[in-house]
C-alpha cells in the first residue's frame, strides 16, 4: 500500500496552528480528555484544561515548557 506523505513547511503549519487556535481553544476546553499539543522541539504549545485540572497546574506554567523539563519537576 502506498501512503502519500505530505509535507509542509514550517511556516504554513505556524500560520495554520494560529488561525486554528481560536476554534482549537474551543474544543480544548470542553474535551474532557486530559490532551496536550507540542511543537517540533517538544514544548508545550497548548494543554487542556482537564490536563490543567488533573496536573493542578497553570497553563502559564506549561505553555512554552519543553515537556522533558516539565517531567522532571
Amino acid at each position: 500500500m502506498d501512503h502519500n506523505l505530505i509535507t509542509l513547511p514550517l511556516r504554513e503549519i505556524e500560520t495554520a496552528l494560529k488561525t486554528f487556535k481560536p476554534r482549537l481553544g474551543r474544543i480544548f476546553a470542553l474535551t474532557p480528555v486530559p490532551s496536550i499539543v507540542l511543537d517540533f522541539k517538544l514544548d508545550f504549545v497548548e494543554v487542556s484544561t482537564s490536563y490543567l485540572s488533573l496536573t493542578s497546574t497553570k497553563r502559564e506554567e506549561c505553555v512554552g515548557i519543553n515537556i522533558y523539563k516539565s517531567i522532571s519537576e
